[in-house]
């Protein structure tokens, strides 16, 4: 009989806040477990990467692999931020110098039709008692963004039966790495009883204790580096005869001071290194008032900003985008993140005039109810979703009519709309997913493009 070990992590999004307490924690918990001759690996569930912090994104995630090397990490798979947040060449270059497997095992490169050198579709460890161990790696496949991206993503059920036979054959032991959510992982533990083990994420959801379904245990550790799991399989002649998953609270966990001033060390070379990229030269404040004066209105630059992406009749955003207003004078890199800390690319979408006159009476009817409401995921790292700009699209609720800049619209003409990707995710206005012909416009994200737009029209003598 022998007992093995999984220490797990999911959904950090770059909480680095949190990560000097985890490190020491995996690195004290995997020294007591061999101690007492237990196998033990550590594995992050992926949305390790998360561009709102400046290191990641002064480095493009380079950092944050040499954070998990530095936890002498052994598994992980990627997420969506990781997957879209980078691009292709970035995100070829992030794995590198790893010194741990990635598991991926339905991504394939668009052109090639190869996986990424980078990764591997399975892994398979032999325990001491010579049980094998198979991990298979999952993420979530939003094929749009990916294939905008120059990745084609496989679907994550499509991508299991076919490669679970041949794994079955080459195995005794069978676990899942899912950035799939809670869903499909119930979905893949009520189809597939052989794998004994899901280790999830992406739904940023929590069993403390894990959660049998059928005979396959699922577990999950929350978000933001709030939870470690850990997962104890006691094995006997290579079958598992018991299995247990428990997490430690992280807040509850001893945090010496040294932890926290690690932390703040992190932030603290990040924003160094972004501060050092100057973009531009502002002769005035942009600020969200007044609205009534373009030169000097952070609204009218994005707002310009998108325009010069696409040719449009319509830019879409609201105003809580911006954390941050931009002061006279130099403005670096750190100053845009700060004012613009999303993971957002942006998107083309066209439409016909009788759908741009119902999405004119959707932000109508919401834009009360947007106002203060508190957006969460998609991208959106701010507050309130704020005010609706929408380049004087308007509805007449009476006469149920849509103008644009004052003229009526026009049913049967095409209108082409630019604006964020999260807008078309977010609930409130479905006319811009379910009716009209939209474009990623990848790899960049918004204050990427912004960032372009100032040093053009502001540029640095």
């Amino acid at each position: 009989m022998e007992k093995i070990h999984f220490l797990h992590t999911n959904d950090i999004h770059s909480h680095l806040e949190n990560w000097p307490t985890i490190q020491a924690f995996l690195t004290k918990r995997k020294q007591q477990l061999k101690a007492e001759n237990e196998t033990v690996l550590t594995i992050d569930v992926g949305d390790f990467c998360d561009r709102w912090h400046p290191l990641t994104d002064a480095s493009a995630g380079l950092a944050n692999t040499e954070l998990l090397n530095a936890a002498s990490y052994d598994l992980v798979t990627i997420g969506n931020n990781e997957g879209l947040g980078f691009s292709q060449e970035q995100l070829n270059q992030l794995y590198q110098q790893a010194n741990f497997k990635v598991i991926l095992t339905n991504l394939f490169d668009q052109k090639t039709k190869k996986r990424p050198t980078w990764c591997v579709d399975h892994f398979i460890i032999q325990t001491k008692m010579q049980t094998r161990i198979a991990f298979i790696g999952l993420t979530a496949a939003f094929e749009a963004g990916y294939a905008a991206n120059g990745w084609l993503i496989q679907d994550p059920l499509e991508c299991l039966a076919a490669c679970l036979p041949a794994i079955k054959t080459q195995a005794e032991v069978i676990v899942l790495i899912s950035h799939l959510g809670v869903s499909l992982d119930q979905k893949i533990a009520q189809r597939y009883p052989e794998i004994g083990v899901i280790i999830g994420g992406h739904t940023h959801h929590l069993f403390a204790n894990g959660k049998l379904v059928g005979q396959t245990l699922l577990t999950a550790a929350e978000k933001y580096g709030h939870f470690i799991g850990e997962i104890t399989l006691t094995i006997e002649n290579k079958q598992i005869k018991a299995k247990k998953a428990v997490t430690y609270d992280v807040a509850a966990l001893l945090q010496p001071a040294e932890n926290e001033l690690k932390s703040k060390e992190l932030f603290a070379v990040g924003q160094e290194l972004l501060a050092q990229q100057t973009l531009a030269k502002l002769p005035f404040d942009l600020s969200m008032e007044p609205f009534n004066q373009p030169a000097f209105s952070m609204i009218d630059a994005i707002q310009e900003c998108l325009k010069s992406v696409r040719d449009c009749e319509v830019v879409l955003f609201n105003t809580g985008l911006v954390c941050k207003e931009l002061k006279a004078g130099m403005v670096n890199k750190y100053d845009l993140h700060q004012c613009l800390p999303h993971l957002m690319h942006l998107v083309s979408i066209e439409l016909s005039g009788e759908n741009l006159v119902r999405l004119a009476g959707e932000i109508h009817k919401n834009k009360g109810f947007l106002l203060y409401y508190h957006p969460r995921g998609l991208g959106f790292r701010g507050s309130e979703f704020g005010r609706i700009i929408s380049n004087d699209l308007s509805y007449d609720p009476l006469s149920q009519q849509g103008f644009l800049q004052g003229e009526k619209i026009d049913l049967s003409k095409k209108y082409t709309i630019v604006t964020l990707d999260y807008l078309v995710y977010l609930p409130f206005f479905p006319t811009l997913e379910l009716t009209g012909k939209i474009e990623l416009i990848y790899p960049k994200l918004l204050r990427e493009y912004f960032g372009a737009y100032l040093a053009k029209k502001y540029p640095v003598k």
